[in-house]
């Protein structure tokens, strides 16, 4: 028997299947709905998400928020029109001497006059001018403000405890008085006094 003749290798030629990533098409399709999706996210979602959340632009509960304050601060107008509409004309009088539409300088001075003879002095002098505005922080339906009057009010025939009861006589008067500053003479009973009161200007 011939011996058996040795095997020979037949070696093929080394053809490999490659398919190039960024040849195919799916690839293709796969990468530009990704790189699209990325630029949705960060240019549409994230902002969106970002507006929705608390201190964004469009965030939910500070809108709440906002609009919880705003009818809090429309409860109270209300409740004060209403305590408003309800006082009496007496009060609403009183009121109106307490701050009255005018300066009134003679109405002043009776007033005045009226409060040393009640607190066992003698007015020796007053004279009136006009004070610094004192405007609302918040503008009201018509034009308004409050201005004042600067007084300088003198008085004679006092001592200590007369000068305590005139003092309280101006504190509990109905037009409103404030005691800017006094001077005290014990010597010739005499007092000088810069008192500042109020009316509401219309116009």
């Amino acid at each position: 028997m011939p011996a058996s003749a040795p095997a020979k290798v037949v070696e093929k030629s080394p053809r490999s299947l490659v398919i190039t990533v960024g040849s195919h098409p799916i690839v293709y399709s796969v990468t530009t709905i990704l790189a699209i999706g990325t630029a949705v996210f960060f240019l549409a979602i994230a902002p969106m998400v970002r507006m929705l959340q608390p201190g964004g632009s469009a965030s939910l509960s500070d809108a709440q928020t906002t609009n919880q304050a705003a009818n809090d601060k429309l409860d109270s107008q209300k409740k004060l029109i209403d305590a408003v509409g309800s006082i009496q004309k007496s009060d609403r009088d009183l009121l109106a001497y307490a701050l009255p539409d005018l300066p009134d300088a003679p109405g002043l001075a009776i007033q005045l006059n009226s409060i040393a003879i009640k607190s066992g002095v003698r007015m020796s002098g007053m004279d009136v001018t006009a004070g610094p505005e004192q405007t609302s922080s918040e503008a009201p339906a018509r034009p308004q403000s409050v201005k004042t009057l600067n007084i300088s009010y003198t008085v004679e025939n006092i001592n200590y405890d007369k000068l305590k009861i005139l003092l309280s006589n101006l504190e509990y008067s109905l037009r409103i008085f404030d005691v800017l500053s006094l001077s005290f003479t014990p010597s010739s009973g005499a007092v000088s006094l810069q008192l500042r009161t109020y009316y509401i200007n219309n116009g």
